[in-house]
């Protein structure tokens, strides 16, 4: 900067004295001419190193900008064809993978007839997804019993307070459970004043987690496969599980869906070889919903928007009615007769009860020309899920073939 402010203070000198000399030199003064000549060189040789120095740092800087453009456009090369290499592999994997939509409303055992049939399959389970399949169930089972005991008065919770302490000062994700909140929820369990509150839940798989919190609780438990086909997901999102069946590689995409969301999920029927619907037993036998709808009003509405829905006219659809177990040892035949005023048959056979529920999606299917493959069973049965494993593989590998 200061050798900027001298060379144009010198040419500025430069100037002056020029307009000055001239003056002299046109009143006839021979020797101011020869100085005011002599300052005019000097002038224009300063400005001529002020141009040359000016050119190089044009240079310079066109130079220094040339280099960073090769720089940003090799490193532009390289994310594309990083890129192009990423979206090379998906391609190639989408173009090999058979998709399979798994769909139903929340709580319906998606996920556990997932988990079944990708160990059926062969499917090892990773630390990290058995780590994050355990801190999620602890989760569930402390959020229970923590609504359990707000629903108890003051003194039982008293009584507990250890575990309504640990659930507001433990930080999630818990990995573990201290062995003097094991003995505590153990008790809790086991308390004969307390059955009607969790009775009342109707909770999957809650007694069998309950049953053993005393080892599931341990820092270095890991879940083993009685564990995995129990846990209880709250999918929010969607899913993709990648699996094999005889060397043909299939994604089981699973998401909740409502009635609200229905539309969300027509992206999803391009390149879809099949559908697979879970049904809860035990929320459709209820009369408790979301809004003006009960849990069967949202279930018949989405199985007959997608039977009827002509972008998957093509596609094979499998009808899973779950929950069988939960549903039978739970079943109220005074409840459920409430519920269903129109029931008028043995009403004491809860395998009674589940046909009239069958016989309900059975009707939308009379407008149909639709096969639609049913079963009823829970996600918890291996020896049932396997059986059905064995008529999916062929239906699915009978598709592809063709």
């Amino acid at each position: 900067m200061e050798r900027r402010k001298s060379l144009m203070r010198l040419i500025g000198e430069g100037i002056s004295a020029s307009i000055q000399d001239s003056t002299i030199f046109k009143s006839g003064s021979f020797s101011n001419k020869d100085k005011l000549e002599k300052k005019i060189q000097a002038s224009a040789s300063v400005s001529s190193r002020l141009s040359d120095s000016a050119d190089e740092k044009r240079s310079s800087i066109t130079s220094i900008g040339m280099s960073i453009s090769s720089v940003l456009k090799i490193k532009g090369d390289e994310k594309d064809e990083t890129e192009y290499l990423k979206d090379k592999q998906e391609y190639e994997r989408n173009k090999n993978e058979m998709k399979v939509l798994v769909l139903g409303t929340s709580g319906s055992g998606k996920t556990t007839f997932i988990n079944q049939i990708r160990r059926i399959n062969g499917y090892t389970f990773t630390p990290v997804e058995l780590q994050h399949a355990k801190s999620n169930q602890l989760y569930h089972i402390l959020s229970i019993l923590e609504l359990v005991l707000f629903g108890c008065d003051d003194e039982v919770q008293q009584e507990y307070t250890q575990i309504l302490s640990f659930v507001s000062q433990q930080p999630k994700p818990y990995l573990e459970i201290p062995s003097h909140v094991q003995k505590s929820i153990k008790r809790m369990w086991n308390d004969l004043k307390l059955k009607d509150h969790f009775n009342r839940l109707k909770i999957p798989n809650l007694d069998y987690f309950l049953d053993r919190i005393e080892l599931i609780g341990q820092l270095d438990y890991v879940l083993q496969n009685d564990d995995l086909i129990r846990i209880k997901s709250n999918t929010s999102g969607i899913t993709e599980s990648i699996m094999k069946i005889q060397s043909q590689s299939f994604n089981l995409i699973s998401m909740p869906i409502s009635l609200n969301l229905k539309k969300q999920i027509v992206k999803y029927f391009d390149d879809t070889i099949s559908i697979v619907f879970l049904v809860s037993l035990i929320s459709i036998s209820s009369l408790l919903g979301v809004g003006s709808n009960t849990c069967l009003d949202e279930t018949l509405g989405l199985f007959r928007y997608l039977i009827h829905h002509r972008l998957i006219e093509q596609q094979s659809v499998v009808l899973i009615f779950n929950q069988y177990d939960l549903f039978v040892s739970s079943y109220s035949a005074l409840e459920f007769q409430g519920n269903f005023p129109d029931f008028h048959s043995d009403i004491s056979d809860p395998q009674i009860a589940v046909d009239y529920l069958k016989d309900l999606f059975m009707k939308e299917l009379n407008e149909t020309h639709r096969v639609v493959q049913v079963y009823v069973t829970s996600s918890i049965d291996t020896q049932k899920i396997e059986s059905i494993n064995s008529d999916l593989t062929s239906l699915w590998t009978t598709k592809i073939s063709h």
